[in-house]
This record gives C-alpha cells, sequence and structure tokens, in this order.
C-alpha cells in the first residue's frame, strides 16, 4: 500500500541528510523505544484531552503502544511477502 499524499508531504519535508533514515534521533541514530512510547503517549493524552477515544486496540480496548506497531508492521510486510 503507497503512503497517502500527506504521509509522503512530511517526509519530503523533512531535512535532508546522510542518514538513510526517515525519522531519527535528535543526535543521530534510530529513535528509542522510550521516545516514540512518549510520543505515542502524549499523542492519546492530546486524543483525550479533546474528547476522542483515542488510539485504542479494537479487542483489548487499550491504548496502542510501540510494541503494537511493530507487531503490525511485521505482520503487514510477512502478509505481502516483504523483508523486514
Amino acid at each position: 500500500m503507497p503512503l497517502t499524499a500527506e504521509a509522503a508531504a512530511i517526509l519530503r519535508g523533512l531535512p535532508r541528510t546522510d542518514s538513510p533514515l526517515a525519522l531519527r534521533a535528535e543526535r543521530g541514530g534510530m529513535l528509542s523505544d522510550m521516545a516514540l512510547s512518549a510520543v505515542m503517549r502524549r499523542m492519546e493524552e492530546a486524543e483525550a484531552k479533546a474528547g476522542r477515544a483515542g488510539y485504542l486496540d479494537p479487542v483489548s480496548r487499550r491504548p496502542a503502544v510501540p510494541h503494537g506497531l511493530r507487531a503490525s508492521f511485521r505482520q503487514w510486510a510477512a502478509e505481502r511477502n516483504r523483508p523486514v
């Protein structure tokens, strides 16, 4: 599945560097699990503050976490015979 036009525009707007990573840590390298956890927690808090349901697991109804993103991506890639 290709990126949405909005997602592609965001990626094109990122500063160019020598890094092959689109999203990297402030000091370079990969984002840590803690950085991703903090972003997801803030997103969930903003959704709750706005009175919206947020990003909940459809089965457990618990807020999304980084492990869920990784697991979802791995499953998506496997279904499409893509290397991870």
